[in-house]
């Protein structure tokens, strides 16, 4: 993407990035799709549980340009498999 200013980048998946191993797309000027757009429920909260256990591992960064720039339109969490 740093070659390519005029496009717009989508980076998505299952990263298993814990808070703060992801600074280096931050740094890079990369959005977490998650804490941007989620204003029902808090930013911390989880993708993945098991048990007792959970942690947002599943992560969707954009790279926006100067002229153009992504919008999510709906954030959703499936709860039972």
């Amino acid at each position: 993407h740093e070659h390519d200013v005029s496009r717009v980048h989508v980076l998505a998946g299952d990263f298993n990035a814990r808070p703060g191993e992801d600074h280096c797309l931050l740094s890079e000027g990369w959005s977490d799709v998650w804490e941007r757009t989620v204003v029902d429920v808090d930013a911390d909260a989880w993708t993945w549980r098991q048990h007792a256990n959970e942690a947002r591992y599943d992560r969707v960064y954009t790279h926006d340009t100067e002229s153009a720039a992504v919008r999510c339109v709906h954030v959703a969490r499936k709860i039972h498999v």
